[in-house]
């Protein structure tokens, strides 16, 4: 009788239809219609087999709650057709964050979608094949996850403005002249200290034998346990000697080696102690060492545009003065638009910049790039007495037709003039007023036009 029941069973399993239909962006959206042939076992619950498993239904027709190998499901259905719309209920759809394509659980394809944004800030969707998705895709992607998507937009809104501010405040983090110079990186000894070697252990002394009364009576049994005694206690005492013996060469052999331990380690650290006193007198007094230790705190810079410096430092009696010339990056680089995001949330509003704007800020950043390398050069040379900045970028020349380097500004500034400010705060300084202060050979208009000097 069980046979036939699992026979028609599987008989009314052939007869079913499966359609899934399935998107991704980064995640996955599920939304299967299915056709099933289900077993009632008795009012209300009925048996659902497949090639994967056996599963139980509960509910009335339409509406149902499948419990399985793969979950819990809820469904629903039109009566009559066999087409129902299924979820998972136990937990939430599984989210992908990888490339390309693949298999979700139920078998169905996925597919890599990819966000961006046009230059005027609409959302763009783009299947794996770099075709732009249909509007159906795109309701479906805000419908289910919308909440990512708006934290791409508010990323790429912030990427743009952040571009802008780390132009506009490079001199923010210029240090004041209080900061300590270089000092010498002082060396640890790392030699390992010597370990105290395993010692021996010291042999047990042998016991003596007891005295029972009734040894009274065998004299010669008491005598012999009396002389493997003696013979005993003789050989214990050559061993304590000879494993005494043992453990003191190796304690001194080990105190030998700590005492020459302890020597060469504070040999090192005189020598080191001497190294950072000639290491600080040189930083001074030495170009050498001036120039080397200046070409590694100006190659540790980090500018969002690319920038170039190159420097001679010269001494005059006990003055040393420090000639630096710095190729910028053109205004062209520069951001030509603001961002904000929607009152919908939808899209980011692209904002044009004014032509005097995009001068005015690059002109900001080119003086806070000369005071910044200012600061930091008066900095590493605690010896440094004045210095001169000039500042070049890159210009076509109409009756040439070449692109030939154009300067835009040099300025001389002695560590009494830089002493003046007050770089606790470099942010509210604003760098076009501050090198005004100092002897600045400029050629710019109100408006932000830098027009070629003569240095």
């Amino acid at each position: 009788m069980r046979f036939h029941f699992w026979l028609s069973a599987l008989k009314l399993l052939q007869l079913g239809l499966v359609v899934s239909f399935q998107t991704i962006h980064n995640k996955e959206l599920v939304m299967a219609f299915r056709f099933h042939r289900r077993i009632t076992l008795f009012p209300g619950v009925r048996l659902n087999l497949g090639k994967t498993g056996v599963s139980v239904s509960a509910g009335v027709r339409g509406a149902t709650v499948t419990a399985g190998k793969r979950g819990v499901h809820g469904n629903v259905g039109l009566p009559g057709t066999g087409l129902s719309y299924r979820k998972r209920l136990d937990k939430p759809v599984r989210v992908r964050s990888s490339h390309g394509s693949g298999r979700t659980n139920n078998g169905a394809t996925t597919e890599q979608l990819t966000l961006s944004l046009d230059e005027r800030g609409q959302l763009l969707v783009h299947s794996q094949t770099g075709e732009p998705v249909d509007t159906s895709v795109r309701r479906a992607l805000w419908q289910h996850y919308a909440g990512e998507i708006t934290d791409f937009l508010h990323a790429e809104c912030e990427r743009i403005n952040n571009d802008t501010e780390a132009l506009l405040h490079i001199h923010a983090d210029t240090p004041p002249l209080a900061t300590p110079s270089p000092s010498y990186q002082t060396q640890a000894y790392r030699v390992a200290p010597p370990s105290l070697p395993a010692l021996p252990d010291l042999p047990e002394a042998p016991m003596p034998p007891r005295r029972y009364f009734w040894l009274k009576l065998f004299p010669g049994v008491m005598a012999k346990r009396e002389r493997d005694f003696e013979q005993a206690y003789q050989h214990w005492q050559q061993a304590l000697q000879a494993i005494t013996e043992q453990r003191a060469a190796l304690e001194h052999t080990f105190q030998q080696a700590l005492e020459g331990w302890q020597a060469n380690k504070q040999q090192h650290q005189q020598q080191q102690k001497q190294a950072a006193e000639r290491f600080h007198h040189q930083l001074r007094h030495c170009p050498d060492t001036m120039t080397e230790q200046l070409e590694q705190a100006l190659a540790a810079l980090s500018w969002p545009r690319q920038t170039h410096i190159s420097f001679e430092l010269t001494q005059q009696a006990e003055h040393f003065h420090l000639n630096l010339d710095v190729d910028l990056p053109t205004g062209a680089a520069f951001p030509k638009q603001s961002a904000n995001l929607s009152k919908t949330g939808r899209r980011l509003l692209m904002k044009d910049k004014s032509a005097r704007q995009q001068r005015m800020e690059y002109a900001r950043h080119v003086h806070g790039v000369v005071f910044k390398i200012a600061g930091v050069s008066f900095v590493t040379l605690p010896n440094l007495h004045n210095l001169t900045i000039a500042a070049y970028t890159q210009r076509l020349n109409e009756a040439t037709g070449f692109t030939e380097d154009t300067y835009l500004l040099e300025v001389d500034v002695t560590r009494e003039q830089w002493q003046q400010l007050n770089l606790t705060d470099a942010r509210k300084i604003d760098p076009i007023a501050a090198l005004e202060l100092f002897s600045l050979n400029r050629n710019m208009t109100k408006t932000g036009i830098f027009k070629p000097i003569k240095c």
